[in-house]
């Protein structure tokens, strides 16, 4: 029995040398939620714009300074003024003091006993001097072409 073959037929089943059609298979509904399709945003900086708001912000800086620099000054000025005030009455006050304590008659007194004469009374003489007249040059008309040239290329 071992000179037995063993043979086995397989049915492929064909249908000739025809071209098969495949049916397509079932489709599976699935249902996926949807997502919202957001909008793409493009922000597009222009260079001039940017260099507009750099340079309006330094001079908003700018005046903030030149603002606190105009507050003090003004408080400065005030003091100062204060101070001027204060000043003037001090000299009311001392200028009172002074009229009372000097007496102008016997000031007057003194300097007529030290030699003095009132201006009045003093000799005047006058004293005239030459000024002569400067003399102003004319250029020539070169040096006039000249200077001209040399002022629009200097």
């Amino acid at each position: 029995m071992a000179s037995q073959i063993d043979i086995r037929y397989i049915d492929f089943s064909t249908d000739g040398n025809a071209a098969r059609k495949f049916a397509p298979a079932p489709k599976k509904s699935v249902h996926l939620p949807e997502g919202k399709r957001r909008a793409r945003r493009v922000l597009t900086v222009d260079p001039l714009a940017m260099i507009g708001v750099v340079v309006a912000v330094c001079m908003l800086v700018l005046m903030g300074a030149g603002m606190v620099r105009l507050q003090t000054a003004k408080e400065r000025n005030a003091q100062m003024a204060q101070y001027v005030d204060s000043l003037s009455q001090q000299n009311t006050v001392l200028r009172g003091e002074f009229n009372e304590v000097c007496d102008l008659d016997e000031i007057r007194q003194l300097a007529l006993a030290l030699g003095m004469i009132p201006k009045l009374e003093a000799p005047q003489t006058g004293i005239s001097m030459y000024i002569p007249e400067e003399t102003v040059e004319t250029p020539s008309l070169w040096e006039q072409i000249g200077t001209f040239l040399a002022g629009l290329f200097a």
